[in-house]
């Protein structure tokens, strides 16, 4: 709503001083930056989490000093350039693309702007024989050559042990 009342955000500051905390916590804007959606600010999500602290205090100093009717000294100036309005974030580099997935996997449940496995496109293809889209096309007792990636594992014990010196433990 903020947004189409007033345009677009400048950057993470900008966000927190006209987004009120109790719309969008902490935890949110953290969500946020990690599945990507802050990307259009312009800042690295490394930048925009180091610095996310800051944009919430800035946020709930602007909040009060609106409650309380006090404008800032400089809030003038500000309003008649927005381009002028400069916030220095961290120079930080970004994370590495398996931390950025790791991140987008955590908060949406899926990965948004790569897989994993994307990096090992060229190597599957060539070992691997069908695909999970062809499996449904094969015949019983056809060998299939598949590859994959094993997000968990799941240890289990067998009920009944047959022989003492047989392992008890299975993956399942």
């Amino acid at each position: 709503d903020e947004r189409g009342e007033n345009g677009p955000f400048q950057d993470l500051f900008d966000f927190c001083e006209r987004v009120e905390p109790t719309s969008c916590s902490r935890a949110s804007l953290e969500s946020l930056i990690k599945a990507g959606a802050m990307d259009c600010l312009g800042a690295r999500r490394s930048q925009l989490l180091a610095a996310l602290d800051r944009a919430m205090q800035s946020g709930a100093s602007a909040l009060s000093d609106r409650k309380s009717g006090q404008k800032n000294l400089f809030g003038d100036a500000e309003d008649a350039d927005p381009d002028q309005a400069v916030v220095d974030l961290p120079e930080i580099p970004e994370m590495e693309e398996r931390q950025l997935l790791a991140a987008e996997k955590e908060v949406l449940g899926f990965y948004l702007t790569s897989h994993p496995l994307a990096q090992y496109r060229e190597l599957l293809s060539h070992y691997c024989s069908h695909s999970t889209t062809q499996v449904g096309q094969t015949h019983d007792r056809d060998r299939v050559t598949m590859g994959g990636m094993i997000s968990s594992l799941k240890y289990s014990h067998v009920k009944r042990v047959r022989d003492a010196n047989s392992p008890t433990k299975y993956v399942m």
